[in-house]
């Protein structure tokens, strides 16, 4: 949960805007912008069916992330912006009784509980070779997790919890090579392994 200021300026519109102004009625009015991703890793764009609610008044937002909240008091009033699948948002906006003010705000997706752990083994191209290639067969073990590289040399785990890893690769002839690999829910890490000649 983010609790933080109102973004950049609130642009106060007097009631003679006209139809741009909003719902007309009693109090002030907010017409309330929302952006945000739809889910993590996705481009930020105005965002439909989120709640917007200010003092206990409460609407969703339409196809083009717009909602107007109407009928509020004078003052600085708590806001509430929801929607599943994104943080929660608690802001405040000044609102004058007979004016519009618009509140401009982006939404963050909540951001998932595992990562991508993608790792590259290379191994001699010989026994006792200096030379390195990437080949199938090489074990890769990330805690209670193992894997065998692929013909490119590779193994993936795909779910991988958030947080603090070791991983460790091995493969016959060789010196095994271990790595501490910190995972954060949704982002991808690269663990590439060059694994040297036994003695």
């Amino acid at each position: 949960m983010r609790r933080h200021p109102f973004l950049a300026a609130l642009t106060i519109l007097g009631s003679a805007c006209g139809s741009d102004s909003g719902p007309s009625g009693q109090g002030g009015t907010v017409r309330a912008t929302i952006y945000g991703a739809e889910s993590w890793g996705d481009v930020s764009r105005p965002l439909a069916g989120v709640t917007v609610t200010i003092a206990g008044r409460s609407e969703l937002t339409s196809e083009l992330g717009i909602a107007y909240v109407s009928q509020l008091p004078s003052g600085t009033l708590d806001a509430t912006i929801d929607r599943p699948g994104s943080e929660l948002l608690e802001t405040q906006v000044s609102v004058i009784v007979g004016d519009t003010v618009d509140l401009i705000e982006e939404l963050l997706p909540i951001r998932p509980a595992t990562g991508r752990v993608e790792v590259r083994v290379a191994v001699p191209a010989e026994p006792g070779s200096p030379d390195l290639v990437y080949k199938a067969g090489a074990s890769v073990t990330m805690e209670t997790s193992f894997r065998l590289t692929d013909a490119n040399g590779a193994a993936d785990f795909p779910f991988a919890t958030a947080g603090g890893h070791w991983v460790r690769a091995e493969f016959e002839g060789t010196i095994p090579d271990s790595a501490l690999i910190q995972v954060q829910g949704g982002d991808t890490v690269r663990v590439n392994f060059r694994l040297a000649p036994a003695p």
